[in-house]
């Protein structure tokens, strides 16, 4: 028993058992120096020159996320870091991008100018916000 385990069992090679001729053999050695030529070629071709940037900024967020983890569960203070590239709503404090940042700015100021005048209406009739009715 423990000879069998022991020695490793040899890998099976499963295109040498298909070879009828020297010819497929041939074919077969050109195809392996083919695809490990195409393999070295597309590793290098394939990550473009902002891949890295890419990576870091995930890994920067995942840092942050895990400082942030860490901080929560001993009862510390947890300070928010906004990105450079993202643009914070002064309304609602949420983050957009930069095309999508002033879009929202512009919409959330039209609904928080219009949530305080319904506040002032609701309050000049003596109304509170308990009694709101559900639309």
């Amino acid at each position: 028993c423990k000879k069998v385990f022991q020695t490793k069992s040899k890998k099976f090679d499963t295109a040498a058992q298909r070879i009828a001729s020297d010819e497929q053999q041939n074919l077969l050695k050109h195809e392996k120096i083919k695809n490990q030529k195409f393999k070295g070629l597309s590793s290098k071709a394939s990550k473009p020159s902002g891949a890295g940037n890419i990576n870091g900024k995930w890994k920067n967020k995942s840092e942050q996320f895990r400082a942030a983890m860490r901080a929560a569960r001993t009862g510390q203070a947890v300070e928010a870091i906004v990105d450079d590239d993202m643009v914070q709503c002064p309304h609602c404090k949420r983050t957009f991008n930069e095309q999508a940042g002033p879009r929202h700015i512009k919409a959330c100021q039209e609904r928080s100018l219009m949530m305080e005048h319904r506040m002032k209406n609701r309050q000049s009739k003596g109304l509170s916000m308990a009694s709101k009715p559900n639309f």
